[in-house]
């Protein structure tokens, strides 16, 4: 008897092992690996951008798919972070533990921490933004997407944009103009009984 528990435990802890080396599959399409996910396609990538943008007011709902496939996401990050107070000690540790997630920003004398891109996007890129799209690896930075096709060039998406070999990564302006003006404009309007707070 005993010796038959004790095969059923070592076979059990290997059981564990394997499946822990093993990619987690969501559905049929969307795997997690590697620490990103991974859409079969691009339309597996679009069904999942719309479901996204169909349950952005449910931010629990789509933290708890994410957190079935073993993915905390870009924006699950910002939101846990965003709940601090900006001179609150853990606040600024918690930015510069994940500066991918956190772009700061000073405008109009304010100070904003927004997320590279759009808040759908950074829910499938993982804390470095990265995710993949059939053989495609990408990553979004503030005002850029890098892309490359090979998966031994993943550490370079972690580079500096300067750093970059542009033969090796391909570099996209995710914001038109970015060099010259554009059209949008922001203004800060200060509550009148409290300046600690702003709408901008």
């Amino acid at each position: 008897v005993l010796l038959s528990l004790l095969l059923l435990l070592c076979f059990s802890c290997q059981k564990e092992k394997l499946e822990a080396n093993l990619p987690i599959v969501v559905n049929d399409g969307i795997v997690f690996h590697d620490g990103r996910l991974i859409f079969k396609n691009v339309e597996t990538f679009m069904n999942q951008q719309k479901w996204l943008s169909g349950n952005q007011k449910n931010p629990q709902v789509i933290a708890e798919r994410n957190k079935a496939l073993g993915l905390k996401s870009m924006t699950e990050y910002y939101l846990e972070g965003i709940k601090m107070e900006e001179n609150d000690p853990k606040f600024v540790d918690y930015v510069a533990k994940y500066p991918s997630v956190f772009n700061k920003e000073i405008y109009d004398n304010s100070t904003l921490y927004v997320l590279p891109h759009s808040i759908i996007l950074c829910y499938i890129a993982n804390e470095d933004g990265i995710f993949q799209v059939g053989d495609q690896i990408y990553r979004i930075v503030h005002n850029y997407i890098y892309r490359t096709g090979d998966e031994s060039k993943i550490e370079m998406l972690l580079l500096p944009k300067d750093q970059i070999p542009s033969k090796e990564v391909d570099i996209s302006t995710t914001r038109p103009g970015l060099e010259s003006k554009s059209d949008l404009a922001q203004r800060t309007e200060y509550f009148s009984n409290n300046s600690k707070f702003r709408i901008v």
